[in-house]
């Protein structure tokens, strides 16, 4: 490690690689976060609309369902208002129920007294048994106390009624949740005939809108004006749970919050935590009814695209930062090429080599400019250097030729004194001489 950190230090273009590689990872991260984040709202928009279609296709499906049942129901009522007999009733009945698959049963009862040879009370109910269909006369009961026909009679327009379990009605039931279309029937004079009801079976619509998911964990609810749930995947709590029952004796606003949405008739959606999960929600009222559907999504499983979008963003992520880095690296070593092979040429001229030749670069460049500098100044050191050496064997020669002729100098001087010397001894001789003879004659 620490002989990484010398050569990281010593070495700039490694220091410049680095430095270039931290930028433009910056600016690498910056791009990929932006991407996510746009992919994330991208998908997310994607996801809502794709769900806010599928619950378009169960609210239109639903639509249809119910208005296959009022058209059948509606139809049927006008033929039996005009000819309103025990005979026909029970043949009327029959036939909306084999005519219509959505229908699970079909009622028609009589005001009170309309027949009294069967007297206070006539009912006819036919219902479908797997693939049975039974007819009959109902025993005797206070039919009329019933929401059914009374919601139909006294508000004298056609209505649906709230779904519940037709477990006692008259010698035959449903035995199961059935929502029904009542439709109050009238004579040429206007008076009240009686009531005509459609049933359909709640588990049975259900089933049919559940099928409409566009996700795995994805699943479907409905609930009436009273926040009761019509369709639920639980069949359970079809009818005898709200949405607004606390689970585990506590209540979750997020789904308190949507079921005042719903059951106010709103259209919308909404991020909600229901049951501990994240969930992204569209809701929708059904036309024609005070019904409200939903579709009810997990957020991990509309985001799987997105999370599989993550792994391969953090694939490429790393695939790039070693891209980036050898890029960086490769063009930091191409641009300072010319500076290494500068700074070998230059240790080689500090080390006494004044012969090596500094190549010249690209003069547009920074470093192709320092590069000629050192060119240049190469060259007038060389020049300099051979003036140089010149000058010095020019010196030598002359310091050469001085040396010779010193020693020339030297000669003839000892030669000179030679010379006096032997002089002096032969002018001595005859000068001894005539001193002798001086003193003898003295």
């Amino acid at each position: 490690m620490g002989k990484l950190t010398r050569h990281i230090r010593q070495s700039l273009p490694t220091k410049i690689s680095l430095m270039m590689f931290f930028v433009a990872v910056l600016i690498f991260v910056l791009i990929n976060s932006m991407f996510v984040v746009m992919s994330r709202r991208h998908l997310h928009a994607f996801a809502m609309k794709n769900a806010q279609e599928s619950l378009n296709t169960a609210v239109a499906q639903a639509e249809r369902y119910l208005r296959s049942v009022e058209t059948v129901t509606d139809l049927t009522a006008r033929m039996v208002e005009e000819n309103f007999s025990p005979g026909s009733l029970l043949a009327y009945s029959r036939r909306i129920v084999e005519k219509n698959g959505f229908v699970s049963g079909c009622s028609i009862s009589a005001q009170p007294d309309m027949f009294p040879e069967y007297g206070r009370h006539y009912s006819v109910y036919t219902v479908q048994k797997r693939d049975t269909v039974i007819t009959a006369v109902e025993d005797v009961y206070e039919y009329i106390d019933y929401e059914w026909y009374k919601k139909a009679a006294f508000s004298r327009q056609a209505v649906w009624v709230d779904p519940f379990v037709d477990d006692n009605a008259g010698s035959l039931s449903a035995n199961h949740v059935i929502a029904s279309y009542s439709r109050p029937l009238y004579d040429k004079k206007n008076r009240l005939l009686g009531v005509i009801s459609a049933d359909i079976s709640l588990p049975e619509f259900s089933k049919a809108l559940s099928s409409i998911k566009p996700y795995h964990d994805s699943y479907l609810i409905l609930l009436g004006h009273d926040g009761r749930y019509y369709v639920h995947p639980d069949t359970t709590k079809i009818v005898n749970k709200t949405i607004f029952d606390p689970i585990g004796g506590r209540y979750q606003p997020d789904k308190l919050a949507l079921g005042y949405e719903m059951t106010a008739g709103h259209t919308g959606r909404m991020h909600a935590d229901i049951g501990g999960v994240s969930c992204l929600i569209c809701y929708h009222p059904v036309p024609g009814t005070d019904w409200s559907a939903a579709l009810i999504s997990h957020e991990h499983d509309v985001m799987h695209k997105y999370t599989r979008l993550n792994v391969t963003i953090l694939i490429i992520f790393f695939i790039g930062l070693l891209i980036l880095y050898v890029i960086c690296r490769r063009a930091v070593v191409k641009v300072f090429a010319p500076m290494k092979l500068l700074e070998e040429q230059a240790r080689r001229i500090a080390d006494g080599d004044y012969s090596a030749v500094i190549t010249r670069g690209n003069k547009n460049s920074v470093v192709g400019s320092l590069q000629n500098s050192f060119a240049d100044m190469q060259e007038t050191l060389s020049h300099y250097i051979q003036d140089l050496n010149i000058a010095i064997e020019e010196s030598a020669k002359r310091n050469e030729e001085l040396q010779k002729a010193n020693s020339a100098l030297e000669e003839a001087i000892h030669r000179q004194e030679e010379f006096v010397a032997n002089m002096t001894h032969q002018i001595r001789t005859p000068l001894n001489l005539i001193m002798g003879f001086s003193q003898l004659i003295r």
